[in-house]
């Protein structure tokens, strides 16, 4: 089912999917709800959701006896961040919907810092079905063929006779320089 969502398939080959798959979470988010994508990748199933670009808080002051809420938003803009005291609210306009199949969040980690110029977030317009690949699970698939990749590299190198005296310390420095290469079909032919 991965293989369908093209922001996964043009990152991740067969196997890397087939593994992400077995760690895939469905969730379900009611109406109105912040769903924050910085700890994983999100796939909406069914339902429509808005990216969300704001920080709501609440201020709370006190006047002798009584007490006022004031609402406060935030928006993130690129200059930094603005605070608004009146209550307005920043909506995407309609063409920025995410539906059935729409990507967001990030398979990497995101820091706190990178969400103020990245929103990752969404809103639920409607009650959705989501899938989530926590971003935990693909660093961890990410080391695996990191790891794998390493050792081809050094059966590669000690192959060549001119590194068989070479020591494993300096092997492994190699291995970090040499970069793979796809070919076309019949290249060098």
């Amino acid at each position: 089912m991965l293989k369908t969502v093209p922001d996964l398939a043009s990152q991740l080959n067969d196997e890397h999917l087939k593994t992400l798959s077995k760690n895939i979470i469905s969730e379900t988010w009611v109406k109105g709800s912040i769903v924050f994508g910085n700890d994983g990748f999100y796939v909406i199933l069914k339902g429509l959701a808005q990216p969300y670009t704001g920080l709501c808080e609440n201020l709370t002051e006190e006047n002798d006896l009584t007490t006022s809420i004031i609402p406060q938003i935030s928006v993130v803009f690129n200059e930094g961040l603005k605070t608004y005291s009146t209550p307005e609210i920043f909506l995407p306009p309609y063409d920025l919907m995410l539906r059935e199949w729409s990507t967001f969040g990030s398979l990497e980690e995101t820091p706190a810092i990178e969400l103020e110029t990245r929103p990752l977030s969404v809103v639920a317009e409607d009650d959705c079905e989501i899938l989530k690949i926590p971003a935990k699970d693909y660093a961890k698939l990410k080391l695996e063929k990191a790891k794998l990749e390493n050792i081809h590299k050094m059966k590669l190198i000690h192959k060549c006779p001119y590194y068989e005296e070479w020591p494993t310390l300096s092997i492994c420095e190699l291995t970090a320089l040499i970069k793979w290469k796809k070919l076309p079909a019949g290249h060098g032919e």
